[in-house]
């Protein structure tokens, strides 16, 4: 896990990319979004201080979502691959369906 500070308006994740990452937002706020064929932003979640944000996409499928900080923030950054386990599986799932149901709308 490293700590990393990031600017205001920093994408640190785009749709398309590979998803090995959890952030932990240390402080600041970020974003998850996706944006529909039509150009249309859709909110996934806002993510303040102490909560965790990533893509539930496993780490080996591009990613569904764009991330954005929202504010100067810092996060520590997880490797996925390494985070997902017996323990965190659940929930990894449970945000997946989430997601999904969210990008029918």
């Amino acid at each position: 896990m490293k700590e990393v500070k990031v600017k205001e308006g920093l994408i640190l994740q785009h749709n398309g990319e590979l998803n090995t990452k959890i952030d932990f937002i240390k402080s600041g706020l970020l974003r998850s979004y996706s944006i529909d064929q039509k150009g249309k932003e859709h909110i996934f979640m806002f993510v303040p201080e102490n909560w965790t944000i990533a893509d539930s996409i496993s780490p080996d499928s591009p990613s569904e979502l764009f991330i954005e900080a929202l504010e100067d923030s810092t996060v520590f950054v997880l490797d996925k691959k390494l985070e997902n386990s017996a323990e965190t599986e659940p929930l990894i799932n449970r945000i997946n369906v989430l997601q999904k149901r969210s990008s029918c709308l």
